[in-house]
């Protein structure tokens, strides 16, 4: 009767440890890679590893309740041949990826590039290779050039789908409230870099609109509303110059009405109708009349 009174515990016990902590971490763990050989034998392994972990739960499971030898043996025979049915499914990448910064950005890359190598029968690493899409997530490039930066991703793939990248980016960027910061680039580079603003800003002044300016340059609508906005705390442009009024006065009465909310529940709580690249004007505008009051 004692040994019965520790196996009970003793498989309670660990029990709650391999689900915990065994099999929680098997479901989160990322063997995404563009080898198909590594990846069908991670696949493998894995998959090993799941149905042992399967095995030991449901014994464990039995012999909270106490050791019988035939329905230990019974138990763990039909879950072995069970497996097919109760083996452990691991979490889809379209979830969350452990260990990314940005998983939904990730998730989005990743699954248009898989669907563009699909239509055009190609191996996925000669679209898009696993190590450019990380360093993707982790640079967030906002124009063509800083695009070219990126390990993997020469000018002809800028001019292919540098393009359909950025907007996916963006649009990540827009929706979640992520600000991103210049990538250091070259000297040849950077000088376009520094000019790039004041081009928009040129452009503007000579009476093109935020949509000419991007089909213009080869940007996303998002990046010239975000050149733009930088001279507003200048003084150099007007915020009724590319926001309307009645959006400026709802946005302006938000901030006002609920002081300390970030830039990210701002921008959810105003709904779709006020893009991110409006929101970051007005605040802006708030800040150039602040510098002015100093």
């Amino acid at each position: 009767s004692e040994l019965q009174d520790r196996i009970k515990k003793a498989c309670s016990y660990f029990h709650g440890k391999i689900s915990s902590e065994l099999k929680a971490n098997l479901l989160e763990i990322n063997t995404d890679t563009d080898n198909k050989a590594v990846k069908s034998t991670l696949d493998e392994i894995i998959e090993r590893l799941s149905k042992e972990v399967n095995v030991k739960l449901a014994l464990m499971k039995l012999c909270a309740g106490g050791f019988f030898t035939s329905s230990y043996l019974r138990t763990k025979a039909n879950t072995e041949i069970d497996q097919s049915a109760s083996r452990l499914t691991k979490a889809p990448i379209t979830s969350v990826v452990k260990g990314i910064a940005h998983p939904v950005l990730y998730n989005s890359l990743k699954a248009w590039r898989d669907d563009l190598a699909t239509e055009k029968n190609a191996p996925v690493y000669l679209i898009l290779a696993q190590k450019s899409i990380l360093e993707l997530v982790k640079m967030l490039p906002s124009s063509l050039s800083e695009l070219e930066t990126i390990k993997g991703i020469g000018k002809m793939k800028v001019k292919q789908f540098g393009e359909d990248i950025l907007e996916i980016i963006d649009s990540y960027c827009n929706d979640y409230g992520v600000e991103r910061a210049s990538i250091e680039i070259t000297v040849e580079q950077s000088r376009k870099k520094q000019d790039t603003k004041q081009i928009s800003l040129d452009l503007f002044r000579s009476g093109k609109t935020i949509v000419e300016i991007a089909a213009e340059r080869a940007l996303t609508t998002g990046t010239i509303e975000s050149h733009l906005g930088n001279f507003i705390i200048t003084g150099e442009i007007f915020v009724f110059d590319i926001v309307a009024k009645i959006k400026v006065a709802r946005i302006m009465v938000y901030i006002v009405e609920h002081p300390g909310k970030s830039t990210t529940e701002t921008k959810n709580d105003l709904g779709d109708s006020i893009s991110y690249g409006e929101l970051k004007a007005v605040m802006n505008h708030l800040q150039y009349i602040q510098n002015q009051k100093t």
